[in-house]
């Protein structure tokens, strides 16, 4: 009972739900070229494909402004520790015009 090897029933049998081109196209079509309404659950798929759509671009640009608020703080920053250390270190006397005059 126990002996015999399991057969392999996951490659026989395939889902054919897997791919769109069963599962999303129309089960019939109409002579007169009409658009067949959607199938059961399509119309809950599309709906549901623009949402996470658009929630995913709103959380780049949410993403986005982020990250360019950032880099102006950074810069900001950088500007002040700039002006800061120009308004602090300065050459000393002279030292310049020595130099100009032993060249």
């Amino acid at each position: 009972l126990g002996l015999e090897p399991k057969r392999r029933i996951s490659a026989i049998f395939h889902n054919p739900n897997t791919t769109s081109a069963l599962r999303d196209g129309p089960d019939y079509s109409f002579r007169d070229h009409r658009p067949t309404p959607y199938g059961v659950m399509q119309y809950k798929r599309i709906c549901q494909s623009i949402e996470h759509t658009s929630a995913i671009i709103r959380c780049n640009k949410e993403i986005d402004l982020a990250l360019q608020l950032e880099k102006n703080r950074v810069e900001e920053h950088q500007a002040e520790v700039q002006s800061i250390l120009g308004k602090k270190l300065k050459p000393k006397g002279g030292k310049e015009e020595v130099k100009s005059k032993n060249s």
